[in-house]
């Protein structure tokens, strides 16, 4: 994948108005409350035992989807991405800060998540989709 494809992707993002910003952060970090059942070495997905979920995180550019709003400057994303790893480091896993991360990575789970955590999953997204509707109606 090309830098310049990275840039066009990551530019195409909607930046939330800073009026936004606190509540989406608040949101997304808010999703550590979340018992994904995840323990890393007993992993679902452990076909890619080095990443785990984190596979192909550079092919989709970070999961974040074009419709996607974010926090803070495309620019932020442009230079933490690598073109061989995406956000994922060796030793470290996803050097984004959930406050920062994609929806997808915020929720995904390889398990059956119990009744309890996903409300609050379920809780999570309707509040994702309230502030998308704010802010398209500032747009």
């Amino acid at each position: 994948m090309a830098k310049k494809e990275v840039k066009e992707h990551f530019e195409g993002l909607t930046v939330v108005p800073k009026k936004f910003v606190k509540k989406l952060e608040r949101i997304k970090k808010a999703t550590k409350k979340i018992n994904f059942r995840c323990n890393g070495s007993n992993c679902d997905d452990a076909w890619d035992t080095k990443k785990r979920c984190c596979k192909e995180c550079e092919s989709h550019f970070g999961y974040f989807g074009k419709f996607e709003i974010i926090s803070t400057s495309p620019k932020y994303y442009i230079k933490r991405f690598d073109e061989k790893d995406g956000f994922w480091r060796s030793g470290i896993g996803c050097i984004l800060p959930r406050k920062k991360r994609s929806y997808i990575c915020l929720k995904y789970c390889c398990r059956d998540l119990d009744k309890k955590n996903e409300r609050k999953l379920c809780k999570f997204f309707y509040k994702l989709r309230k502030i998308e509707d704010e802010v398209k109606e500032c747009q």
